[in-house]
């Protein structure tokens, strides 16, 4: 079978457009590995910037660095708590100031939390195993040594900025 001029063209056009493409696609798969690894990079920093802030103390780092759903938990747990104790002199909102300046509320909250949790076991004695991504959340799979099985910690983009699902992830 012969090929007519103008599909002689069009073929030899067509290679010509697979061969200028080829050295192209082991840049895009590279590409495609550095930002995901950038990525997971950026996820891993900011959990890891939690555990450290929790093991110092530093109240208004470790508001910042979790997630809305979980500052909302906390608040409302604390307005409760209030309430059920009689202390009516405190809105949602001033509980919500307190946290973000790191006041007594904070302070007491997040001493009763870190009786209970250990950040230093996440950090020091627990494997980091790899991070799952699913459009604007990320899931850390952190297996602790003296576990069966892992846990995962919870992760959720907010404003461009990777935030930690304490709650989400540990509860109350």
């Amino acid at each position: 079978m012969r090929i007519k001029g103008s599909a002689k063209n069009t073929v030899f056009f067509i290679l010509i457009g697979v061969f200028s493409l080829a050295p192209l696609i082991p840049y895009n798969i590279s590409y495609a590995q550095e930002s995901q690894r950038l990525k997971e990079e950026e996820v891993l920093d900011t959990a890891t910037k939690l555990f450290k802030a929790m093991e110092r103390k530093h109240l208004k780092k470790i508001w910042q660095l979790i997630s809305k759903k979980s500052k909302k938990d906390i608040v409302e747990l604390v307005y409760k708590t209030m309430l059920k104790n009689n202390v009516k002199t405190y809105t949602k909102e001033d509980i919500e100031k307190d946290f973000e300046n790191g006041g007594p509320i904070a302070k007491a909250f997040w001493d009763g939390y870190l009786k209970n949790f250990d950040p230093k076991k996440v950090l020091d004695e627990s494997r980091w195993e790899k991070v799952k991504f699913d459009d604007s959340k990320a899931k850390i799979e952190i297996k602790y040594k003296k576990a069966k099985v892992p846990f995962y910690l919870k992760m959720y983009k907010e404003n461009n900025d990777w935030k930690v699902g304490l709650i989400e992830s540990f509860g109350l």
